[in-house]
């Protein structure tokens, strides 16, 4: 039986893999991060085709990492990978937000103070690349439930 792979459940995912739980930060912090996280994912969104489907983006990697896990392919020039699993995509992603420049990012997720918008700030002020559109989609994601709801069900894979 194959799971359901949707957005919202690869950033609880990847928030798991780096200790922000809702034991650790409470279900509202977790959630906040969870809606960061898909603003960030709505802000790399992939208008280049994958696999000949337009704006599909790279397999299993919704954050556009360019960690590389072999085996992996690249989608693009900069080389965001392409994962083979989803398993794969989560470990490159917690792989990537570990690594020494995000730091700060891995604070925001981890203080229950913090809000979606702060966490997207850390994103914004990281190396990833997303810059401030991971702002400007997480505003809108808080914005529009409805919009929340159908980034989290947007398939990965």
């Amino acid at each position: 039986m194959a799971l359901f792979h949707t957005r919202g459940r690869y950033m609880r995912a990847v928030l798991s893999g780096l200790g922000v739980t809702r034991r650790s930060v409470g279900r509202r912090h977790r959630r906040d991060c969870v809606t960061a996280l898909l603003g960030q994912s709505n802000g790399e969104s992939g208008a280049e085709p994958c696999n000949g489907v337009p704006g599909q983006g790279a397999r299993f990697n919704p954050l556009n990492t360019t960690y590389n896990l072999p085996p992996c392919t690249d989608y693009n020039s900069v080389h965001v990978r392409n994962y083979a699993s989803w398993s794969q995509g989560i470990a490159a992603t917690v792989a990537t937000y570990k690594l020494v420049y995000y730091v700060k990012v891995r604070a925001a997720m981890l203080d229950p103070k913090a809000s979606a918008v702060d966490v997207a700030e850390a994103i914004a002020a990281s190396p990833w690349g997303t810059g401030q559109l991971a702002v400007t989609a997480t505003r809108a994601l808080e914005a529009s439930p409805s919009a929340r709801k159908a980034t989290w069900r947007r398939s990965v894979g």
